[in-house]
């Protein structure tokens, strides 16, 4: 409220992006003197100030995100006078940093209680701390060196999902064929194992012929699809077929071969 206290004014920022239907709608349509249904702040970057205070404020910002941080920063620096406010904003480029003067005139309005480091993700400076995204790595990196976490009272962190979104865990590999292909639900989905190949099937031994002497011919032994069906076959393997007897007549017909992969 620092700046409706001072100006009477309002003011609220809207940074077009590609695609984005209110931002596009907001930067070519609206005109001074329109009336807008708003909800209330959903915010929760706030935290009770106290003029006696002499504490260290860290701010992350991204993208449009400056735009509550940036009344956060004035506020804070105007109600404490003794407190000091870092602020590590990521932005694509120079040219496309929100508020860039008027972060520049509050860094010299407070001389030495804020500090204002800028990250480019398309555009590169010297110090390769400064380049790239601001995500998790990156803040890790900058509370590692320049920003000591030991240092800090209050943290904020605004900005697009990327940023604010906590990382996704890291593929799991699977304990054992059995579970090789099922998915685990706690894990992220890893890519699709390639299909498991049937081991090669052994040869049929060529049936004996009856013996002379036999006065009863020996009834022919048939391999049928429900006998290969009955087998045991270990979860996620092969289905593979029956072990043909040593003895089978020449007329049984081969149990029927699957490539498919059975899982339990």
């Amino acid at each position: 409220m620092d700046d409706y206290e001072r100006t009477g004014q309002l003011r609220v920022g809207i940074k077009r992006v590609p695609g984005g239907k209110f931002s596009n709608f907001a930067n070519n349509s609206l005109r001074p003197g329109q009336s807008l249904d708003i909800m209330t702040p959903e915010g929760r970057s706030f935290m009770p100030l106290d003029a006696a205070q002499s504490r260290h404020y860290v701010g992350f910002a991204g993208g449009s995100g400056i735009t509550p941080m940036l009344s956060l920063i004035k506020t804070t620096l105007a109600t404490e006078p003794g407190s000091r406010f870092t602020l590590v904003y990521g932005s694509r480029s120079t040219a496309s940093i929100m508020f860039y003067e008027e972060l520049e005139d509050l860094k010299k309005r407070h001389l030495g209680r804020l500090s204002l480091y800028h990250v480019l993700s398309e555009e590169l400076q010297d110090t390769e701390l400064f380049n790239g995204l601001l995500d998790q790595e990156k803040c890790a990196a900058f509370l590692r060196g320049l920003v000591s976490a030991d240092h800090i009272d209050a943290a904020f962190i605004c900005g697009p999902a990327p940023m604010m979104d906590p990382p996704k865990p890291p593929c799991s590999a699977p304990a054992s064929k059995k579970n090789a292909s099922m998915s685990n639900a706690s894990a992220r989905p890893c890519q699709s194992p390639a299909p498991l190949s049937p081991p090669p099937r052994a040869p049929t031994p060529a049936a004996r012929p009856s013996s002379p002497s036999s006065s009863t011919a020996r009834p022919a032994i048939s391999a049928s699809p429900s006998k290969a069906a009955a087998c045991s076959t270990p979860s996620c393997r092969p289905a593979s077929p029956c072990p043909t007897p040593a003895k089978a007549a020449s007329s049984a017909p081969a149990a029927p071969k699957s490539s498919k992969a059975k899982c339990a």
